[in-house]
């Protein structure tokens, strides 16, 4: 029998019930696995399945949210008595509450395999969750006549709920969705030689084809190198391309290959080899002038250019959690500077590490800050050779890379009384905005700096933008290069009858509704918008 306990990271006993005589205690104390740096907040779960113990930790957005965000999943090496991370259930399905944990195979039950249904409380009521380890993908609902109804104690009713599987709930195994499509994929592939054998297109000469490369997008470049074998061996750059931002996703079961999903048309694309993946458990971070910032544990970091599979290594950095993340340039420029920084509600100073282009390690320093200014979880901004910092509020903080110096401005005041939102700052023609999105269907609020004031003013229309949002970055086109305005879009994709297209997620600021419905959509839980770059940076 295994016991959870509550003692500081030493969280389990073995008892050893197996004998005639009394039970009695057969090991003690096992050490949790490290959580994540990117949060902070997070609860577990235990789940027996098939013989075998699983962690199941969840983690928050917020303090006050209860939105689930992120996950990661554990078993148990019982010849060792630690925590090894796992990327599968083993084909089953579990359902977490706030009382009990339920597993099930999906082959009896007839079930999603490696899929973790959970129940949480929100703002908005009772939500249901479901988390996909196939894809690392994760939506909601709400929970009938469950809704948000200020007079109702939600966490409450959350806590005596119940996951209650009855013994008649089974069926015969029948064969999972993976054997089906591993066969589809099989006749496919068949199928695609014998037409490249009837095929003309792989007789004509390569360098006539990478004389067209450059003037391709990037959707017709994947489609290019997809035409034949002798096609897809061409890594000539894409130079003249009108490239519009692309959702970027890596997860742990990809098998070192990433997706791009494009807005525009609707579609999904997978690029093999685009990051120098190593490993599984990387985590997306930044991302501007197409290159991304990206994290592997607690202390490995780089940056990397996935279209040109540029790569820029940096030192290791010491564990720890930061608020945000950004770079001044492109990182293999010589002026180049990157930035994190940390500070926990209450503490009176700021953590802050910095790298310069030829570091050999990161500059770290802590810098006296008033307790009281409440950064967000976004990342910084570089402008006006200064990294600015949103507060929940909406007050700012200011880093200055020269002098290594901290301050919070007096101005502009704050806008709003809470901060349990998704918190955004982003420069634009010059002028600093700031987003923040709910967790919820409320609406998103919009605000510019007044530099001459100091003040923000409200934002009720894009009409020579388009916003691109995920959960800590923020990207932002002129209309006329995206060839549309008053759209925010979200790090999310909807349901759709055609099998290769999921439709784009956006909130509409002319009649201020999400499209399509908020509740259901399907968000990758590793994912960030970025903007495809393919000049090769010297």
């Amino acid at each position: 029998m295994y016991v959870e306990t509550f003692w500081w990271r030493r969280r389990c006993f073995v008892m050893n019930t197996t004998t005639s005589s009394a039970s009695y205690i057969e090991k003690i104390g096992m050490v949790d696995p490290d959580s994540s740096t990117k949060h902070d907040l997070y609860t577990t779960f235990w789940v027996e399945s098939n013989g075998d113990i699983f962690l199941v930790r969840v983690y928050f957005r917020a303090y006050q949210a209860l939105g689930a965000e992120d996950i990661e999943v554990y078993q148990m090496d019982t010849s060792k008595y630690i925590w090894r991370r796992v990327d599968s259930i083993g084909g089953a399905t579990f359902f977490l509450g706030a009382k009990n944990c339920v597993a099930m195979s999906s082959q009896v039950g007839g079930t999603l395999a490696d899929c973790i249904y959970l129940l949480l409380f929100s703002y908005d009521g009772i939500r249901l969750y479901s988390i996909r380890l196939d894809d690392w993908t994760i939506s909601f609902v709400l929970v009938p006549a469950c809704t948000a109804d200020p007079d109702d104690d939600w966490a409450g009713t959350w806590y005596n709920l119940f996951w209650v599987i009855p013994p008649s709930y089974c069926q015969e195994p029948t064969k999972s969705l993976s054997t089906i499509t591993s066969k589809i994929n099989k006749n496919a592939v068949l199928m695609e030689d014998k037409e490249q054998i009837a095929s003309p297109w792989s007789r004509l000469p390569v360098e006539l084809i990478e004389l067209l490369i450059p003037k391709l997008s990037f959707v017709d470049y994947l489609r290019t190198r997809a035409v034949c074998k002798e096609w897809s061996l061409i890594d000539k750059p894409i130079q003249h391309a009108r490239a519009h931002p692309m959702l970027m996703s890596i997860y742990a079961t990809s098998g070192g290959m990433c997706r791009f999903y494009d807005p525009m048309v609707e579609k999904e694309y997978i690029v093999k080899d685009c990051m120098p993946l190593h490993g599984n458990w990387q985590t997306l971070r930044f991302s501007k002038y197409g290159w991304v910032l990206a994290t592997k544990g607690n202390r490995c970091i780089y940056a990397a250019n996935p279209f040109t599979k540029e790569v820029c290594k940096l030192p290791k950095m010491d564990p720890q959690w930061f608020n945000g993340i950004s770079f001044s340039s492109v990182p293999k420029s010589p002026d180049c500077i990157i930035f994190a920084i940390r500070k926990y509600p209450c503490q009176n100073s700021v953590n802050i590490m910095l790298w310069r282009a030829g570091d050999n390690r990161w500059t770290k320093k802590e810098l006296l800050c008033d307790d009281l200014f409440r950064m967000a979880r976004s990342n910084p901004v570089f402008f006006d050779n200064e990294f600015y910092c949103l507060g929940i509020h909406g007050n700012l903080g200011v880093f200055n890379p020269n002098e290594m110096s901290w301050r919070v401005l007096d101005k502009p005041e704050p806008v709003r009384d809470i901060g349990d939102r998704f918190c955004h700052l982003i420069e634009f023609k010059g002028d600093l905005i700031a987003v923040f999105r709910p967790y919820d269907a409320n609406p998103i609020d919009i605000f510019k700096l007044d530099r001459s004031h100091m003040s923000w003013e409200k934002v009720l229309r894009l009409d020579d933008a388009v916003l691109f949002l995920d959960n800590q970055n923020a990207t932002i086109k002129s209309s006329q290069e995206y060839g549309c305005h008053n759209r925010i879009y979200l790090p999310f994709f909807g349901s759709s009858e055609a099998e290769d297209r999921k439709a784009s997620a956006f909130y509409d600021l002319e009649d201020g509704q999400y499209k399509p419905e908020f509740y259901g959509l399907i968000e990758p839980m590793n994912s960030l918008w970025i903007e495809p770059n393919f000049n090769r940076h010297p």
